[in-house]
């Protein structure tokens, strides 16, 4: 894998290194470079070749949900750098070019003209790895087009994802480092032993790099030789006195040990300690905020990412409605949202708060039961170009969210509040 990695970066590299300018719909292009990205990574490096690349000076440069299998007619050569997603799935802003390339046939739409790669980022520490980048060669091929090169993947569990960044850093993509943050608070929000969840508080400094809401910390735990990093939606924004806030559940895993970082970050680290640490811009859960709806759904550890989104709307003075969805496991216990959110934003008028509770033993509830049941808060959001952002666990309640939503919306409607950049998940 790391071989693979290594050729690869080394035929980046092979031509001289230009200026830095992303190159988008430039005219009469014959070359692509689309990218598909939950988090960003993917998005990163595709920009990061355009710019490095003399032989894509006229690229075009798109997110793979702006194109169409009949596009690709329009082009002799193409790069696909692709993460996956879930249980093997295409990340949001890939589904729609996932679809159509499922239903496309040979004798409908040629392709033996275009030459092309792939570059797949997964984790092998999960089943299904890079099985978008792999289902996106295989269809490709099936199509007749030509790959110049065998498909690559990168590793995330074995840091190549991040090397293939770093290997930037030199060049003209600045790449963002490594940065000493300071722990400077940390409690337990839930009470009991089970399911510990905690407020994390690192200091980030005056001259720290400006975050906004969406976006994550990638957090290098020093308790292992390991040097990957584990990543955290940021709870908080920059105008909090540079603070940057985490929201981490204690992870127990079935022998009784702790999680590497979660154990390391919430039981371990020592207050003023140092955490290596780094911004990870995520794009795709930035929102506009231009005074229109926001419905905010989350469940435990998700709370961070609501939270950053709820702060950056109150800064912002936007006075449109906000529907708040959080979802715990007891209502003794969890209920803590007015424990991290500060009481001016939780008690305003332009917002609407439902707590649910899933062990609640008179009217236990998850997160997508009180979505079903929110059919005015959403119809709100739908019809007057609202936003929809979701946080937590992947399993359970961000696949209930999404099919719900596609239960009360239908897919196609689904579909495209995700290519017109309204629905955003930060779910992991």
């Amino acid at each position: 894998m790391v071989a693979a990695y290594s050729l690869w970066v080394g035929y980046l590299f092979w031509k001289h290194k230009g200026k830095h300018l992303l190159r988008q719909h430039t005219q009469e292009s014959k070359i692509l470079i689309a990218w598909a990205s939950q988090t960003g990574t993917a998005q990163a490096l595709a920009e990061a070749y355009a710019a490095n690349h003399s032989e894509f000076k006229h690229g075009v440069l798109m997110q793979l949900s702006a194109i169409s299998p009949e596009r690709l007619k329009e082009f002799e050569r193409a790069l696909f750098v692709v993460s996956t997603y879930g249980h093997g799935e295409p990340p949001d802003n890939g589904r729609s070019f996932f679809k159509a390339l499922n239903r496309t046939r040979r004798n409908e739409t040629e392709l033996s003209h275009l030459e092309y790669e792939v570059v797949a980022l997964g984790d092998s520490k999960y089943p299904h790895f890079c099985a978008f980048g792999e289902h996106i060669d295989k269809r490709l091929n099936a199509l007749g087009a030509s790959p110049v090169a065998p498909l690559v993947k990168l590793d995330h569990s074995k840091g190549e994802e991040t090397a293939a960044l770093a290997q930037y850093s030199s060049a003209s993509v600045a790449v963002p480092a490594y940065e000493d943050f300071t722990l400077i608070r940390r409690r337990q929000l839930n009470s009991g032993p089970r399911h510990p969840l905690f407020e994390i508080d690192l200091y980030a400094g005056h001259n720290a790099q400006q975050w906004q809401a969406g976006d994550i910390l990638d957090v290098l735990p020093m308790n292992t030789s390991e040097e990957i990093a584990r990543s955290y939606t940021i709870a908080s924004v920059s105008s909090e006195s540079h603070i940057i806030k985490l929201i981490v559940r204690l992870a127990i895993k079935e022998d009784g040990s702790q999680g590497l970082a979660s154990g390391w970050l919430t039981q371990q680290l020592k207050i003023n300690d140092t955490v290596k640490a780094k911004l990870h811009v995520n794009p795709a859960c930035h929102l506009t905020l231009n005074n229109k709806p926001l419905l905010l759904i989350a469940a435990g550890s998700g709370l961070a990412g609501i939270r950053a989104q709820w702060m950056q709307a109150a800064e912002q003075q936007h006075t449109a409605p906000v529907y708040v969805l959080f979802g715990e496991r007891t209502r003794e216990l969890d209920d803590i949202l007015s424990e991290v959110i500060p009481a001016q934003a939780l008690n305003a008028a332009n917002v609407t708060v439902k707590r649910v509770f899933s062990r609640c033993p008179d009217h236990p509830m998850y997160v997508q039961q009180a979505l079903q049941q929110s059919k005015d808060a959403l119809r709100d959001v739908v019809n007057n170009d609202g936003q929809i952002y979701v946080c937590g666990s992947y399993d359970g309640m961000g696949e209930g969210v999404h099919h719900t939503l596609i239960r009360m919306l239908g897919e196609e409607q689904v579909q495209q509040l995700t290519d017109s950049h309204r629905y955003h998940r930060d779910v992991y």
